[in-house]
């Protein structure tokens, strides 16, 4: 005890009082998902909003606090599921996707940066690990799972209020200026864990009550205010059908149609106001662009879904290697404004497929069959309790693969764990309404 106390004086006095009084606090916060890997979720998806911090183990090598939070909760979870989970059947989404893991990992032995390779194979196989968990928890705390989502979208979502600056458009709104971003390193990934959050948020204002329905109508206010100011012409799109999604669900309807009701009668006095606001002319002109021929012309993505068959055509079977697809792009001739490489092809297929192979393409494909199929499976009966949060989630799912026909959400761990963590979800839902999807059934 004495030579303990010692080392702990010691640390206070070589770092920072605050960093010794971090380290009881994480060695707690350890014990506890250890015993309670759920407790793991919930924090994993609520350090969300931490992720410009970057943990450096040194070199290039690092964590986000919610990657680090997962891992040690995918070791946890693991122990769980083998110990006390080993007779219940693998659900097919998750058969899909690991044999997709399996393919990915090949990559290590083609791939010209074969690290990058690894920690992304490492990374989706503890948020694999952490969603099958999820799946196996009762209603209650899968419940909460969904609601740490979409808390955690509401935090970014005011932190993207509260972080932009003045925007501005011009070539007709194809370029703009100050997007916010938040704690992403990008205003398209910010866009990204917004849908997955605000059909969520959204769900759970309608279906609660007191002040659970206050901070959750809050979070889905911040969270659409922050995908507005992300000017994601792709992201405000995925957000738009996501919310048409969750119009299947009548008590929503009925709080839309209010909604909707209301701002008409503002709007009809407050017309000239609504003309002059900034925020909303940034939104109508950056969306526009999509249909506009000029817009359309100048879009590079054209020339990169032009180009990228040529990597699947030398690389068919295996791909160029996960992460790797802006080793290999630049020889194609594919590369952004300054001569730098796109780091994926902008479109979700298409990166699949020519930095996994053709292989690679044909088990994503079964794995979002299989999460379509869950997806029905947990809507079939309306008179279920977890219909509405099923909903919310196939809403966030089908908003981000409208996205995903532009761009490449999975490129970011936190976003491909968020997904994984829904989906876990959703596979949960069905369990618990009585569907069978379990591993002899795959499809």
């Amino acid at each position: 005890m004495a030579v303990a106390a010692g080392a702990y004086a010691f640390l206070a006095y070589k770092t920072s009082p605050y960093i010794a009084a971090a380290v009881p606090a994480a060695a707690g916060f350890l014990t506890l998902v250890l015993s309670r890997p759920v407790v793991g979720v919930y924090a994993g998806m609520l350090a969300i909003p931490l992720e410009i911090l970057d943990l450096k183990l040194g070199g290039d090598a690092g964590f986000s606090p919610a990657e680090g939070i997962l891992i040690v909760t995918a070791g946890a979870a693991a122990f769980r599921l083998l110990v006390l989970e080993q007779s219940r059947a693998v659900p097919g989404p998750f058969l899909w996707f690991g044999a997709f893991l399996v393919v990915m990992s090949l990559g290590i032995f083609i791939a010209e940066d074969s690290v990058v390779v690894v920690k992304i194979t490492l990374m989706w196989t503890a948020f694999l690990t952490v969603a099958l968990y999820v799946s196996t928890l009762p209603r209650e705390q899968v419940d909460r799972v969904v609601g740490s989502v979409a808390l955690s979208g509401g935090i970014v979502g005011l932190i993207a209020m509260l972080t932009t600056k003045d925007q501005e458009l011009s070539a007709g709104g194809a370029l703009a200026t100050n997007r916010a971003e938040a704690t992403f390193a990008h205003p398209n990934v910010l866009s990204f864990s917004l849908i997955l959050a605000i059909p969520l948020a959204l769900t759970f204002a309608v279906r609660q009550r007191g002040a659970v329905r206050a901070l959750m109508a809050a979070s889905a206010a911040t969270a659409t205010a922050g995908l507005m100011l992300s000017l994601s012409r792709g992201g405000i799109v995925g957000g738009v059908v996501s919310f048409v999604v969750l119009l299947a669900w009548r008590p929503f309807r009925r709080y839309a149609f209010a909604l909707l009701v209301l701002f008409a009668i503002y709007a009809a006095f407050n017309l000239h106001n609504l003309q002059d606001t900034s925020a909303l002319s940034n939104v109508s002109k950056r969306v526009s662009t999509l249909t506009t021929p000029e817009g359309v012309k100048n879009n590079p993505r054209l020339d990169i879904w032009r180009a990228t068959p040529g990597i699947v055509i030398d690389h068919p079977l295996f791909g160029v290697g996960e992460g790797n697809y802006g080793e290999a792009s630049p020889a194609y001739g594919i590369r952004d404004v300054g001569g730098l490489p796109y780091d994926h092809a902008h479109n979700i297929l298409l990166t699949v497929v020519a930095e996994t192979g053709l292989i690679g393409l044909l088990l994503f494909g079964g794995f979002l069959i299989s999460v379509a199929r869950s997806g029905l499976a947990a809507l079939r009966d309306r008179l279920q309790p977890g219909y509405p949060v099923a909903l919310a989630i196939v809403a966030a799912m089908t908003g981000l693969l409208v996205t995903s026909i532009g761009e490449y959400p999975p490129r970011t761990n936190v976003i491909m764990a968020t997904i994984l963590v829904e989906v876990g979800a959703l596979v949960g839902y069905v369990r618990l309404a009585g569907q069978d999807l379990g591993g002899g059934d795959v499809l």
